[in-house]
């Protein structure tokens, strides 16, 4: 009688156990997913002063919580506002997620004329910006927290 007095409460224990070990791993996935999926910290850029057909060297720093695939649009700023390029659409967003702070390194080659249609190079102090959408598997993020990339142009 003893033995079966106390199936019961043993039996309730094992669920509650099980359905709390169960219930971390929901909250573990739950917690990666909340938040952006990359962290921006700052951009260095190499060299500083450049000509139309140059490439310069960007050095992004980040945290990457989740790799998700992405559309990254990329265009150039003229210092009066204008936008004169506007480079084709990129696939990227393949970095593996990192503990801590992380580089991610691009190459960009400044063209050498300006969009057709638009205003022509001029030289000045440009900025290139990113604006990227990802495709994560808890939804569609759109990132324009990307640090813009300031950079001189020398138009000869």
């Amino acid at each position: 009688m003893r033995l079966a007095s106390n199936v019961l409460p043993a039996a309730i224990a094992l669920l509650l156990a099980m359905a709390a070990i169960n219930s971390a791993e929901v909250v573990h996935k739950w917690w990666d997913r909340r938040g952006p999926a990359i962290t921006w910290h700052g951009v260095k850029v190499s060299p500083e002063i450049v000509r139309p057909g140059d490439a310069i060297e960007i050095t992004y720093t980040a945290t990457v919580h989740r790799q998700c695939p992405s559309d990254i649009r990329g265009f150039i700023f003229a210092p009066d506002g204008t936008v004169p390029v506007r480079f084709p659409v990129v696939s990227g967003g393949y970095t593996r997620p990192t503990d801590g702070s992380t580089e991610i390194r691009v190459r960009l080659v400044i063209p050498e004329y300006a969009d057709a249609g638009l205003a022509p190079l001029r030289s000045g102090q440009h900025i290139y910006r990113n604006l990227i959408t990802r495709y994560c598997p808890s939804g569609i993020e759109v990132d324009a927290a990307v640090p813009d990339v300031p950079f001189n142009l020398e138009v000869p």
